[in-house]
């Protein structure tokens, strides 16, 4: 099992790379949620009364979104370009609160959260750097609490991609994804920590002509990506891509809901 330490990868996460290449930055600008964020806050029902935890807040558009339907929203990262979008957007009050935590070391009480949200976080973690989040999420999750987790893109899609551009076309990629998943190794991660997980399958539009906006690669290249990526979207496909049992191998993301 691969196993290393991110605790200095935190450079990686530029405002470059949180407004412009993470997803969710352009919209988040422009006043809006992204699409992905949205299907995450779908997935649980809030209560006045609920205190949260947003692991790997990024711009902190979680808590713009629910800054008033909760009691409590602890905006977190480890990237200080992170923590500061996020106090230069989001104002902090008795409500909302935003704080610099390295999630292998949560600073909170047992059993203090009532929901925690770790959105494409995970495959930044090495497995055994994923094995403590998710202890220590536990750790301060009240029982029957609620983890919300999220993971793309699925391996099975990128992982092909990625043998293609280092090894035919020698592109050096940043390391900012150590860990991806398929929706078997997704589930038995969290599984391993948690007696309740339901996976939920989701995809993206033109996907695959997104992962090579900006790439060094020749316009043939671009050219035949595009030709699958049409084939991939076509409505006879799609009516079998995104039905039991192909969505489990096709997806392009997954976000699944965890119970204490």
């Amino acid at each position: 099992m691969k196993s290393g330490n991110t605790d200095n990868y935190s450079k990686l996460y530029t405002k470059d790379y949180l407004l412009n290449i993470n997803g969710g930055g352009e919209e988040f600008s422009a006043g809006k949620i992204s699409r992905r964020l949205q299907q995450a806050i779908d997935l649980v029902d809030f209560k006045q009364s609920d205190k949260i935890l947003d692991l790997g807040a990024g711009c902190g558009e979680f808590g713009y979104a629910l800054r008033d339907k909760v009691e409590e929203i602890v905006l977190s990262d480890y990237s200080d370009d992170a923590l500061a979008i996020m106090r230069e957007r989001i104002d902090e009050n008795e409500k909302v609160r935003i704080e610099k935590i390295n999630a292998k070391k949560i600073s909170y009480p047992d059993n203090y959260f009532d929901k925690i949200f770790l959105l494409e976080v995970i495959e930044h973690l090495y497995p055994n750097e994923a094995d403590i989040v998710l202890r220590e999420i536990k750790r301060v999750l009240k029982k029957n609490g609620e983890l919300v987790i999220s993971t793309s893109p699925n391996k099975y899609l990128s992982y092909p991609q990625y043998f293609i551009a280092e090894k035919i076309f020698k592109l050096k990629l940043k390391e900012y994804h150590v860990n991806e998943f398929s929706f078997f190794s997704f589930q038995k991660k969290i599984r391993k920590h948690f007696p309740y997980c339901k996976i939920y399958c989701y995809q993206e539009k033109l996907w695959f002509d997104i992962c090579l906006k900006e790439a060094a690669v020749p316009k043939f290249v671009k050219s035949l990506v595009h030709s699958f990526n049409v084939v991939y979207d076509w409505k006879p496909f799609v009516y079998l891509r995104d039905r039991s049992p192909l969505n489990r191998f096709l997806a392009i993301h997954y976000n699944a809901v965890a119970r204490k």
